[in-house]
């Protein structure tokens, strides 16, 4: 399932998903009822509403990194929200939560077949932590192979465990 995200989008808002799933156990509820206050609480987090600006400059007389965000207390917020719903140690994890929901798809009806559509959902999930954020080559050769790459997922764990909720020294030498 390929496409336009907005498409995708369009498509999953246009569904009923009222009669999609089996019956959930009241455990299994509270785990979603968690997923969606957490996935709400998120979508309104200060650190959202502010503007988001990272500028780079790199010359021989000056290079600097700098993130300009809503601050420090909004951005530490929306971290330790954030990180119920990406750690797969928590109730609320999306990857468990989108078991979870597959677990209890009913068969495919209407041309709507729930089970491709959280399949599509996790694919864009995978490929989007996936990304490539950065690459180390050797100081000799900026355009060989890379010598390590840094991807998406990397990056949102460093930020999260690098003194916020957890201290990892290494992680934490990475952002600071």
């Amino acid at each position: 399932m390929t496409g336009d995200p907005d498409d995708f989008f369009d498509r999953l808002l246009a569904i009923d998903w009222s009669q999609r799933f089996d019956s959930f156990g009241e455990d299994e509820l509270r785990r979603l009822r968690l997923y969606d206050k957490l996935a709400h609480e998120l979508c309104g987090s200060s650190f959202f509403a502010a503007p988001l600006t990272f500028s780079v400059k790199a010359s021989p007389e000056e290079s600097y990194q700098h993130l300009e965000h809503a601050g420090h207390d909004a951005l530490r917020s929306m971290t330790m929200t954030f990180r119920q719903l990406w750690s797969a140690r928590e109730p609320a994890a999306f990857n468990a939560v989108r078991s979870l929901l597959r677990r209890h798809a009913l068969p495919a009806r209407d041309g709507v077949d729930i089970l491709e559509l959280l399949d599509a959902i996790g694919t864009r999930f995978k490929q989007a932590t996936s990304e490539e954020m950065m690459k180390s080559v050797w100081k000799e050769d900026p355009f060989g192979v890379p010598i390590e790459v840094t991807r998406a997922r990397q990056v949102i764990d460093d930020w999260l465990y690098a003194g916020a909720l957890h201290t990892d020294e290494e992680k934490a030498e990475r952002v600071g």
